[in-house]
C-alpha cells in the first residue's frame, strides 16, 4: 500500500509540475499576444490615419484637377476668341485699305471703320 500511495504522490508531483510549466508558458504566450495585439492595434490606427490623409489629399488634388481644367477651358476660349477676333481685324483692314488705297485721306476711313467695329461688335 505504501509503494501505490509513493506512486501516486510521484506521479501527483509530475503532474503538478508539468501544469506549473504550461501556466508559465500559458502566460507567456498570454503576454506575448498581448504585446503583438497592441503593436497591430497602432499599425492599424497609423494607417487608418494615413488612409483619412490621402483620401483627403486625393480630393484636393481632384478639385485643383477640374479648376486647371475649367481655366484651361477658359484660356482656350479666349484664344479662339482672339484668333477670331484677329482675323477679322485683318479681313476689315485689307477691305477699308483697298477702296482708300489711291485716294487722299483713306487712312481717316479705314481708322473709322476699326474703330466702329470695335465699338459694335465688342472685339476692342
Amino acid at each position: 500500500m505504501e509503494n501505490l500511495m509513493g506512486s501516486q504522490n510521484s506521479l501527483n508531483r509530475k503532474l503538478k509540475e508539468e501544469c506549473c510549466k504550461l501556466g508559465a508558458k500559458l502566460e507567456e504566450l498570454s503576454h506575448h499576444s498581448r504585446s503583438e495585439l497592441e503593436q497591430l492595434t497602432l499599425e492599424k490606427q497609423h494607417l487608418e490615419d494615413t488612409v483619412k490623409r490621402l483620401r483627403a489629399r486625393c480630393s484636393e488634388m481632384e478639385e485643383q484637377c477640374v479648376q486647371h481644367g475649367r481655366m484651361h477651358q477658359r484660356m482656350k476660349d479666349r484664344r479662339e476668341r482672339q484668333s477670331g477676333r484677329k482675323e477679322l481685324r485683318g479681313r476689315l483692314v485689307m477691305t477699308a485699305w483697298k477702296p482708300a488705297a489711291g485716294t487722299p485721306g483713306g487712312e481717316g476711313v479705314a481708322a473709322l471703320g476699326l474703330q466702329k467695329l470695335d465699338r459694335t461688335s465688342g472685339l476692342g
